[in-house]
């Protein structure tokens, strides 16, 4: 097999995560378009997401496997921002991004990553981490440590009291979803953590 392609712009991919970032953070896009660092920003993530989609079509992602999992975090965080064209790039590269399978030693960080991303302060980053979260834990079921599988879990049942409904349907359906194959030790926990939250508002509804 050849080489893997470059990617279509001369810098480093570690500016394309900042870029990514940046373009995340910005408080409206359709608001920035004037900003020459915002569009420069745009035009390179846009850049690096074509040429993420070209790498897993080709058949070459697994030769950089460790800068696609490095890239994860700006890509979940551009999900839904109002520059549409990227938006829609960005949902696309997410989609291919769920069927790669990542080599075990990289799970950990792609772990870390994940759990970081449930906290995001943006509700449509965590909504499409649990969309990936689902996709990437049943095709690593295997591989994935139990400590890095418990504590994805964890964060995944930590989003049942999100403050935004999306996220909290989302999670409740994900959660379901974890259940089956995670052994008694989960269920049990799972059992325990919904009747004492149950309690909890049964107590607080009687004071009322």
């Amino acid at each position: 097999a050849g080489a893997p392609p470059r990617p279509p712009f001369g810098r480093s991919l570690s500016v394309s995560s900042g870029m990514g970032s940046r373009v995340a953070s910005s408080t409206g896009l359709a608001a920035s378009v004037g900003d020459p660092e915002v569009r420069e920003a745009t035009c390179r993530f846009e850049s690096t997401l074509i040429w993420m989609v070209a790498l897993v079509k080709s058949g070459d992602a697994p030769y950089l496997l460790r800068t696609l999992a490095q890239l994860l975090g700006p890509l979940l965080r551009v999900q839904e921002v109002s520059d549409r064209d990227l938006a829609t790039l960005a949902k696309r590269t997410l989609a291919y991004m769920k069927y790669l399978p990542i080599h075990a030693p990289l799970l950990p960080g792609l772990a870390e990553t994940l759990m970081a991303a449930t906290r995001d302060p943006l509700w449509h980053t965590r909504v499409a981490t649990l969309n990936f979260l689902q996709a990437i834990m049943f095709r690593h079921a295997f591989v994935l440590s139990e400590a890095d599988a418990s504590a994805l879990r964890t964060a995944v049942m930590a989003l049942l009291e999100d403050p935004q409904l999306e996220v909290r349907e989302l999670a409740a359906t994900t959660v379901s979803g974890l259940a089956c194959g995670a052994g008694e030790a989960f269920l049990e926990h799972l059992r325990a953590w919904s009747l004492t939250r149950a309690r909890a508002a049964q107590a607080e509804a009687a004071r009322e």
